[in-house]
């Protein structure tokens, strides 16, 4: 009896070898894999997703003068009518401060309320790199915006989706320790289950007003790609804004005719009525 359960003590353990021994093996494989293929794609040239065309074929449309603010065209004339006033009863620092005014309402009028915001390209709380992730490494945008395919916004991706890679991947195939900025994702995501759990607090970069309903699952499922509105964000170390993502600027897209819009879109002649998108 006693022999009959060493026996099966040991074949047990012979048994269990094999199923402990290989996780910690295919782990090490797995870092060897990625680390491989890391340095394979610091090797070759930058390229664009698979799914996006180059850039030069994405539609764009650019604003021209004939989107003027008319709000502020009036308060434009209404100001050059007080400046006249003033100076025709002999006020001239007043006449020449409120044409100061003007001239301020003139640049929002022709250029400001357009390209106040386009540029825009705010420090973030870690430097991720759009240029390595979505341009060299060619990660789809829908991987971490997820919520692209299938609601109104885009969404930031949470930890998990970050830690999906970077629990393998702790540094760069150019650093020789684990990058300061792979560090704090993962400090954030370790402090998940704390007292005092740490969010990345990301600086929002585009932007809508309240009053606009703006839908990407719509967009996307007519073949926008995300280039036309976001710029060639896998050319972007640090996100910009790179379009102006004003009425105008979307009207002109709504209005253009299937012969006038790019191939790859799937329907073109957005609606141009005011509760298409204010509702």
């Amino acid at each position: 009896m006693k022999k009959l359960f060493l026996g099966m003590a040991a074949a047990t353990l012979i048994g269990g070898a094999p199923r402990i021994v290989p996780a910690a093996t295919n782990a090490k494989t797995k870092t060897r894999e990625i680390a491989h293929y890391l340095k394979s794609v610091d090797a070759r040239a930058a390229i664009p997703s698979p799914e996006w065309p180059p850039y030069h074929d994405v539609h764009m449309p650019s604003e021209t003068f004939s989107h003027v603010n008319i709000a502020w065209l009036t308060v434009l004339f209404v100001l050059l009518a007080v400046a006249s006033g003033l100076w025709n009863f002999g006020l001239g620092l007043p006449a020449l401060a409120t044409l100061l005014l003007a001239f301020a309402a003139g640049y929002e009028t022709f250029f400001g309320s357009r390209y106040l915001m386009q540029g825009f390209s705010p420090k973030q709380p870690i430097a991720f790199s759009h240029e390595l992730h979505a341009g060299k490494l060619g990660i789809s945008c829908y991987y971490c915006h997820h919520g692209t395919l299938k609601s109104n916004t885009a969404g930031v991706p949470s930890v998990n989706v970050c830690m999906n890679c970077h629990a393998v991947v702790h540094r760069t195939t150019t650093e020789t320790k684990d990058s300061p900025e792979i560090a704090k994702i993962i400090a954030s995501w370790k402090s998940r289950n704390g007292a005092h759990p740490k969010s990345i607090d990301w600086a929002r970069v585009h932007r809508l007003p309240d009053y606009v309903h703006f839908s990407h699952r719509i967009h996307i499922a007519n073949g926008i790609r995300c280039q036309e509105c976001h710029g060639a964000v896998e050319t972007m170390t640090r996100v910009r804004q790179a379009a102006p993502l004003t009425m105008g600027w979307c009207i002109d897209c709504h209005r253009l005719n299937k012969a006038a819009a790019p191939s790859y879109w799937k329907r073109a002649g957005g609606p141009v009525d005011c509760n298409a998108c204010h509702f």
